[in-house]
């Protein structure tokens, strides 16, 4: 796994402490060039208008939040992902020609494009949106979509990919994108071409070679009435990424779809357990226990798998003011080194057999993690502790005898894992507005080169 260096926020060149250079791994894809995050809070957003009201701001993430350049000011979910195009003779290594996918358009879309669009080189014109669901903090940017399509200026429409249901609730909001005569007033109007997916299907944006597959990713957020069926809204998985914003249950077969993925984005509400959102503790046992990849096909077409074992890169997004960027950070950072550390000291056949404890009492669900694989880390985490205390951290008396291993070279393959141990520790990284991921990008391989052919 490749790592590169992020030192900017945005467009400041602010020297204040969220401006520190920060490791970010380079995850592998086919497709992939980079990742802009253009939203990385819940429909909140942050700061929080009734912290910034008070006499004295006591919360942290807040305090913090109004600084320039804050990691810690969060705009709605949204993510830029620019890939495709080829290699430029540049220097610079650049692609040319690259096209833009947008997951999301909230009320901070258009804001963020400002920000974010131009120093981070994204594509003109937009190939494609993605909508997840039909909450306002994921649809009530779509009217700035007019920027790209008045006057036919960089193009004549914007192709929108989004379920009946989530359309639905976009027509009754907006009208007139749907049908112009319902406009009023003297302005122009975005001209949106309504694509309507299945859930359950992948399709392509774009054409020819330069096509991309997407899968749809179903997951449950809340519930649409009281005692009533989950709400039903989409993540989406883009060559070697999947992304969930907006989830409290994601089924088992959603996570075999996201099996094989070097970079997962996923819901992170708050540290305690919430109605239709993950917690902190929630998303990392989904990034722990990810089903092994099984080389699957779907659509007519292989999906990259670089990961067979779990993800590279585990991103922590849709965060709300409960949640301080930097303390969080370094909570995941010896997490990830005491787990790893563990895992250096421990055989795989000790897995084995606390399985078979769980399964013999009867604690079937206790083993089985947010995305459905084993939990092999119960011995020295406990999701339900962390949600009350609000710290990701292992116990306390492990984390006091890796130190003291560590210290008398006892245990020094920190990061290793024995051979056949499906253990895996992704890096995890608490997503901020502004962050980019460069993918390390590779040729297909031989059979999805075939299997693209076959499907066009």
């Amino acid at each position: 796994m490749a790592t590169s260096l992020e030192a900017s926020n945005g467009p400041s060149s602010s020297s204040s402490s969220s401006q520190v250079p920060t490791k970010l791994p380079s995850p592998r894809s086919t497709w992939l060039n980079r990742a802009v995050f253009l939203g990385t809070g819940t429909s909140g957003q942050v700061p929080a208008i009734h912290c910034l009201s008070a006499d004295v701001i006591d919360c942290e993430a807040c305090a913090d939040a109004i600084k320039p350049d804050s990691r810690n000011r969060r705009g709605c979910c949204s993510v830029a992902l620019v890939g495709g195009g080829r290699k430029s003779s540049r220097p610079d290594s650049a692609y040319e020609d690259e096209q833009l996918i947008v997951i999301d358009a909230g009320p901070t879309f258009y804001g963020a494009c400002v920000d974010y669009f131009r120093p981070n080189k994204v594509p003109r014109t937009i190939a494609g949106v993605l909508l997840t669901h039909g909450h306002a903090d994921a649809i009530l940017g779509l009217d700035n979509l007019r920027a790209w399509t008045m006057g036919g200026v960089l193009q004549n429409h914007v192709d929108v990919y989004v379920t009946k249901e989530t359309l639905d609730v976009a027509v009754s909001t907006f009208p007139y994108l749907a049908d112009v005569s319902k406009a009023t007033g003297g302005g122009g109007v975005g001209a949106l071409r309504w694509n309507i997916i299945d859930p359950n299907k992948p399709f392509f944006i774009g054409k020819g070679s330069e096509r991309i597959q997407i899968t749809p990713l179903p997951v449950y957020h809340g519930f649409a009435s009281r005692g009533g069926p989950p709400f039903n809204t989409l993540g989406f998985r883009i060559d070697s990424m999947s992304y969930v914003s907006d989830c409290h249950h994601i089924p088992p077969s959603t996570a075999k779809l996201m099996a094989g993925s070097d970079c997962v984005v996923i819901d992170s509400l708050m540290p305690r357990r919430h109605p239709s959102h993950f917690s902190t503790s929630q998303a990392v046992s989904l990034l722990l226990s990810l089903p092994q990849d099984e080389s699957r096909t779907s659509g007519g077409k292989n999906e990259p798998s670089f990961a067979s074992a779990g993800p590279s890169l585990g991103i922590l997004t849709d965060i709300t003011h409960r949640i301080e960027h930097h303390a969080l950070q370094q909570d995941l950072d010896k997490f990830c080194s005491s787990l790893k550390s563990w895992i250096s000291s421990t055989s795989p056949s000790s897995l084995a057999t606390t399985e078979q404890k769980d399964t013999t009492n009867g604690k079937s669900r206790e083993r089985r993690g947010e995305g459905s694989g084993a939990r092999w880390w119960s011995e020295v985490w406990d999701e339900d502790k962390g949600e009350m205390t609000g710290r990701i951290q292992v116990e306390p008396s492990l984390a006091s005898k890796l130190k003291n291993n560590q210290s008398d070279g006892t245990s020094n393959r920190i990061g290793g894992s024995a051979s056949g141990d499906e253990r895996h520790v992704p890096a995890l990284r608490v997503a901020w507005d502004g962050m980019v991921i460069k993918f390390l990008r590779q040729p297909a391989s031989p059979q999805q080169k075939s299997a693209d052919q076959s499907a066009l």
